[in-house]
């Protein structure tokens, strides 16, 4: 005859509690990495992308200096206003010395347009990174294109810029300025 145990009372409720506890950590767990999105006072979430003139580029490497994360596409015609925009900021930085990183992330999924348009261009000082597959963009959820996120050197996202109006560049230049300033 086989044995049969029967749990107390007691133990049952401390299994139960056990796995409620254990499920509620699961949602914590989950709802964190949730959070990890593209909004501001979150750590900006972490990329490995290609770059333009080779190479890789991985966000979290560029910690200690601030960097503007640029999201644009080819057929985005904001987009092509703001990028030489970006590039001039990029060159006055690089210039100065400053540590400063400006990425423009291309999600175009043909690579071959968004070469064509930085050509046509003449961009020269941005780090021009593709994600075809549009990783980083699910991370960062841009709502609209050109969508730039400034992170400051601890890799905390401090402003988030949705589309682009002639002159946006100088308010980038000084929010960028009181970052480069802090401790």
């Amino acid at each position: 005859m086989a044995h049969v145990y029967r749990l107390s009372r007691m133990t049952r409720r401390r299994i139960v509690l056990s796995s409620l506890a254990a499920c509620a950590l699961t949602l914590v767990a989950f709802a964190a990495v949730a959070v990890a999105s593209g909004k501001t006072g979150n750590r900006a979430p972490d990329f490995s992308l290609s770059a333009v003139g080779g190479g890789t580029v991985k966000l979290s490497g560029l910690r200690g200096k601030v960097v503007l994360i640029d999201f644009w596409a080819s057929w985005c015609k904001p987009c092509k206003k703001e990028l030489p925009e970006l590039d001039k900021l990029a060159k006055a930085y690089k210039d100065a010395g400053a540590d400063v990183t400006i990425l423009a992330i291309n999600i175009d999924t043909k690579r071959e347009n968004a070469d064509k348009f930085l050509k046509t261009a003449k961009i020269k000082n941005l780090v021009v990174l593709y994600d075809a597959s549009s990783t980083s963009a699910e991370q960062y959820e841009p709502p609209t294109m050109p969508t730039s996120y400034l992170v400051d050197k601890k890799g905390i996202i401090k402003a988030v810029h949705e589309g682009y109006v002639a002159g946006d560049e100088k308010k980038y230049k000084a929010e960028i300025d009181a970052l480069l300033k802090a401790p």
